[in-house]
């Protein structure tokens, strides 16, 4: 999904991230969840127009993202777990 976004695959990346989304929920994995929720978002916004849908699945994305950082104990996971996330947290803020 991440794959086909970023070569603005849109209608073929959607899927494949609302699929990564649905599992890593049921699985509890954060990290995967996040990352499909911000995907999601970016195919929101840019694809679809939807500003709205975009920032609510930014949010969604950025409280999946903090939920993750408030478990990660070592100094250094927690700064790379930052820099991943840096570039949502900035898209988020483009759409207010």
């Amino acid at each position: 999904g991440l794959a086909a976004l970023e070569q603005e695959q849109w209608r073929e990346a959607r899927p494949w991230l609302e699929e990564a989304e649905r599992l890593a929920r049921e699985d509890d994995l954060p990290e995967v969840r996040w990352r499909a929720l911000e995907g999601l978002g970016r195919i929101a916004a840019a694809f679809d127009g939807d500003e709205d849908g975009a920032r609510r699945l930014f949010e969604q994305a950025i409280d999946a993202s903090e939920a993750q950082l408030a478990t990660l104990r070592n100094r250094a996971d927690a700064a790379a777990h930052g820099a991943r996330r840096a570039d949502m947290l900035g898209k988020l803020l483009d759409g207010a």
